[in-house]
């Protein structure tokens, strides 16, 4: 399974909400590397490919584990995350 590996600040996911999470994406610059992930491991529906959209509870969860310092993020850990 293929996977992207980072570190970053540790930060538990009950801790923050929606617009704390953007602030920290917007705060650290993270934009480009979330929706690179999303791109790489959100599927339909969370990522209508041909229409190039993405929920917001999707794109939330893989700005949540980029921000948290998740070491391993992967399509399991989203949908975890979404479920």
């Amino acid at each position: 399974a293929e996977a992207h590996m980072r570190q970053g600040p540790a930060t538990r996911f009950s801790e923050i909400d929606p617009i704390k999470i953007l602030a920290e994406v917007d705060k650290y610059n993270l934009a480009e590397e979330i929706m690179a992930l999303a791109k790489r491991y959100l599927p339909e529906p969370y990522y209508l490919r041909s229409q190039g959209l993405f929920r917001l509870n999707a794109m939330l969860a893989v700005s949540h584990l980029v921000i948290s310092g998740e070491s391993v993020i992967n399509q399991e850990k989203i949908l975890k995350l979404l479920n």
